[in-house]
């Protein structure tokens, strides 16, 4: 199952350094300054925000099949996995969760409505009921359609040009092809289920979900790498895909910073907790590498949390905590992200 390879990915990382739940928050995508950290720390960016919607509960059940396999041990505060666990470790798919976070759905939507809306075009049906029902998507659809004139019947020919040119240029198996297209509705077509697909493909539902995703990342990458090629395309990932990974808050609190304020001063004019401004610089330190953070740890610093975690083969705070006592954690957290240890 890829849900079972995913986590195993996950969890050989985290091992004895974070609990199960710390998983269940990357896979979801939550913004806490912990997770935010716990991406670049553990190199988990392309399987960050795979499943927004999984239940606790779901997550909790796939975890328990791990640990009956004997893949995952449960210890008092964390887990660790087993050589046989290691050993059921495969290569993933094509992901991409850090640069579109969940985004890749919204292109999906505007594909799925402007395909409907020219398939009925073309065969002349006035009236029908749109597949998509988000309205910023429809929105975004009817601005885009209006563009290109399409009324004009210019632009079926091109973008379906585009579309198969695109397709057929992806490095993914064909059956995961057919799963991203066999979603597509039109005229006289209508878009299969998860269900029928887990029936077609012999897969359970979430694991046809989840190789969906992994085509729609792979179809994204090669419009966002030539955009020239495809330009209406290039008009479908506009806002969906993520140049700058940095939270927007983040990086507010990094300007206001720059401009001479204090940590203090920044968590009283936009009242927040100071911790989670400190948050917010630890996560600027880790994904701008050009940030300066000498004014909290100086470079010597730095270099002794990272000799501390190489003796101690951990970056648990507390560890890392009783081994620097003069260090605060959220020098420790800064020395981390800057050292990418």
């Amino acid at each position: 199952m890829l849900i079972e390879q995913i986590l195993l990915h996950i969890l050989i990382r985290l091992q004895n350094e974070r609990s199960m739940t710390a998983a269940y928050y990357l896979l979801q995508g939550k913004r806490s300054g912990q997770t935010m950290q716990d991406v670049g720390l553990f190199k988990l960016f392309p399987i960050f925000n795979l499943l927004k919607r999984l239940p606790k509960k779901t997550y909790d059940l796939y975890v328990e099949q791990l640990i009956s396999k004997g893949y995952v041990v449960k210890t008092e505060k964390s887990f660790y996995m087993t050589s046989a666990g290691e050993k059921a470790i495969k290569p993933l798919p094509y992901f991409d969760g850090w640069h579109l976070r969940g985004n890749e759905h919204v292109f999906f939507g505007r594909m799925a409505l402007i395909v409907q809306t020219l398939s009925n075009q073309a065969e002349g049906v006035k009236g029908f009921i749109p597949v998509q029902k988000d309205v910023a998507v429809q929105q975004w659809c009817r601005q885009f359609l209006r563009h290109y004139q399409f009324k004009e019947r210019a632009l079926q020919e091109p973008l379906y040009k585009e579309i198969l040119t695109s397709v057929s240029k992806l490095d993914v198996p064909e059956f995961q092809k057919e799963i991203g297209i066999g979603r597509l509705h039109g005229a006289k077509v209508v878009g299969m289920t998860w269900s029928q697909l887990g029936s077609k493909y012999g897969m359970s539902e979430i694991d046809c979900q989840l190789y969906f995703v992994s085509f729609l990342h792979s179809w994204i990458k090669e419009i966002v790498s030539v955009p020239d090629a495809y330009p209406f395309l290039t008009d479908f990932v506009h806002g969906v895909y993520m140049h700058q990974t940095v939270t927007g808050s983040a990086l507010q609190t990094a300007q206001m910073y720059e401009r001479g304020y204090t940590l203090e001063q920044i968590a009283m004019m936009r009242n927040l907790k100071q911790t989670t401004i400190e948050d917010h610089i630890v996560e600027i330190a880790m994904y701008e590498p050009n940030f300066n953070v000498e004014g909290f740890i100086s470079s010597e610093e730095v270099r002794a949390v990272e000799n501390a975690v190489a003796k101690h083969q951990t970056k648990k705070l507390k560890v890392l905590k009783e081994a620097l006592p003069n260090l605060s954690y959220f020098q420790l957290k800064i020395a981390l992200a800057k050292g990418e240890v």
